[in-house]
């Protein structure tokens, strides 16, 4: 027997309207398998839409969406659990063949691209944004004179997610650097505490380095030199910082 998704997923389907990738997961999935009705379902509560506009809905679509996981915060094994299953109930509630078409070349095209592999983790998150953006949009601009074909990827938005993904991780790192004194150094652990007072200089240095004015995450990395610098400290005190610049997704040689 076919586990069902939630019935508020297949309202917007059956409506023609957006619906998140999160009811077709696995996790997804078992939520709504693991839901038991109630006679307080049938009662109305009020919500928010995207629009900021209020209405009344039954109380059992209310819980279900309060549960959902945005589109956009969706890992790549999840999206991939989802979107053969979303596919197969656009197609049963009676989705236009050009429509399916459309929703599979995007997918596949997402799939194919450079970055879905990429070693830089900013990049696949910009994907994943960008399948979250474009699909929304799809929806909002269907019937418009914006309206536009799902299926081919507009480069130049994803690299602006991934630059805007990497200017917010580039500014916490500057904003964690100022803040950082060398007591959140020394509490780190024993090991880098020993090797903080024999060597002050060295994690500071590190992390500035990145941070220094002017520097933009445009800018190529200075491997040679941070490679150059770091070579001196222990493998463990070596993956303290890395931990410390993980948000920035750099990759050391």
């Amino acid at each position: 027997m076919p586990v069902l998704p939630s019935p508020l997923a297949l309202c917007k389907l059956h409506k023609g309207e957006y619906c998140e990738l999160y009811f077709f997961t696995n996790k997804g999935l078992a939520d709504a398998q693991a839901y038991l009705p109630s006679v307080d379902d049938e009662a109305l509560a009020i919500t928010q839409d995207d629009q900021g506009l209020h209405s009344f809905v039954p109380v059992a679509a209310a819980r279900a969406k309060q549960s959902v996981i945005e589109d956009k915060d969706l890992t790549w094994p999840q999206i991939n659990e989802a979107t053969h299953r979303i596919l197969q109930a656009m197609k049963e509630n009676g989705w236009d063949q050009k429509r399916l078409e459309s929703h599979l070349g995007f997918w596949m095209a997402l799939g194919a691209h450079e970055w879905r592999h990429d070693a830089e983790e900013m990049s696949r998150k910009a994907l994943i944004i960008y399948q979250a953006t474009a699909q929304r949009h799809w929806h909002d601009t269907l019937g418009t004179a914006h309206s536009f074909n799902l299926k081919y990827i507009n480069e130049e938005l994803l690299s602006k997610i991934r630059w805007e993904l990497t200017h917010k991780a580039h500014n916490w790192a500057i904003k964690q650097a100022n803040e950082v004194s060398p007591q959140n150094y020394r509490a780190l652990s024993p090991r880098l505490s020993s090797f903080y007072s024999q060597k002050p200089s060295l994690i500071h240095h590190t992390l500035h380095h990145f941070t220094r004015p002017g520097f933009t995450p445009q800018c190529p990395w200075d491997r040679t030199h941070y490679t150059a610098t770091l070579h001196v400290a222990p493998a463990s005190i070596t993956r303290h910082l890395i931990w410390l610049l993980r948000p920035l997704s750099l990759h050391f040689t």
